[in-house]
């Protein structure tokens, strides 16, 4: 007889899509970096140029708080809503940037999130 299998400790379903909240921190989860939940919703300083418009910035304690392989990963609020997925960096500072959902969603016009059950 084979055990049942044992509950993933950390892992909760999404609870739907956001926008940060102007004093909260959220998390990012980046395949090299894992999880950080110190960032907070910032403006990139001037100067600073973004590829695209859309973007989204956010800003943490520690410098560098990304690496290369971390584009791609998930932007979620402590309360379990998807901000977002990792764009990128800003070299030797402390800001990421990010693709917001409702933009992700609104180029994928025909996807849907999956429900959390």
């Amino acid at each position: 007889m084979t055990a049942p299998p044992s509950p993933i400790v950390g892992r909760r379903a999404i609870a739907g899509t956001g926008i940060p909240s102007a004093t909260g921190t959220f998390c990012t989860s980046g395949h090299v970096i894992g999880v950080i939940c110190d960032f907070q919703p910032t403006s990139l300083p001037v100067g600073v140029l973004r590829a695209y418009e859309h973007l989204a910035a956010g800003q943490s304690a520690a410098v560098g708080a990304l690496r290369p392989g971390d584009s791609g990963g998930p932007v979620v609020s402590k309360d379990r809503r998807l901000l977002g997925i990792i764009s990128g960096d800003v070299p030797n500072t402390h800001f990421l940037v990010y693709t917001p959902m409702a933009q992700v969603l609104h180029e994928l016009s025909s996807y849907k999130l999956a429900p959390a059950n």
